[in-house]
């Protein structure tokens, strides 16, 4: 009769203790904060600094009276190599973040009166086309400065100080090329600079 008490006991005991169990959850959180970043390199021998558009090396119309068309950059004033071909591009964007980015472009000032200056979209095979000018357009089809119009490796949007919308989603690591070119209307005799500035955004 005790042993069966004793059994009893022990069972309600242990019942009691699954019963009034508490609980309580903690949220973990992982965060790995956004970056935003890009980087440029150069084709040829451009860079940051060197970077010129001569007359005299435009594809039409490269006499020296002050206009002409298809100008693509060159690393020097005078005597230089192109920087843009179908094998290679003036600049190139790199995401440097760990997110998709798009890019824009602008320039800084008001761009030089008389100066046109147009970009598109290269590739990693032709670049930026045959002489160079695979994108360039009489008038830039692309006017849009939105993530649903960008220009690609045949069309061309009109760089400007108004901030341009060149690359859209542009992933981690991934590169694209901006070709370049320009048109001369009215120049005069002489040497002018601007500046161009990319900015990336999260896409």
């Amino acid at each position: 009769m005790k042993l069966k008490i004793l059994t009893i006991a022990i069972f309600l005991i242990g019942f009691s203790l699954i019963v009034f169990a508490d609980t309580q959850t903690t949220t973990l959180s992982w965060v790995i904060p956004s970056s935003v970043a890009h980087t440029l390199g150069y084709g040829g021998g451009c860079s940051t600094d060197a970077m010129y558009f001569v007359e005299s090396n435009a594809v039409l119309d490269s006499d020296i009276d002050g206009n002409c068309s298809q100008v693509v950059p060159y690393d020097a004033e005078s005597a230089g190599s192109t920087c843009q071909s179908d094998s290679a591009a003036p600049i190139t964007v790199t995401n440097g973040g760990n997110i998709p980015i798009d890019v824009n472009v602008s320039i800084t000032t008001t761009l030089e009166t008389g100066v046109t200056l147009k970009g598109w979209l290269g590739d990693d095979t032709t670049y930026c086309g045959t002489n160079g000018i695979g994108g360039w357009e009489v008038t830039c089809s692309v006017v849009a400065l939105d993530d649903t119009t960008v220009p690609t490796t045949t069309t061309c949007v009109q760089i400007s100080d108004t901030t341009t919308h060149v690359f859209d989603n542009l992933r981690v690591s991934d590169t694209n090329h901006l070709c370049l070119a320009a048109d001369f209307t009215g120049m005069s005799y002489g040497t002018t600079t601007d500046t161009l500035q990319t900015e990336a955004t999260a896409n």
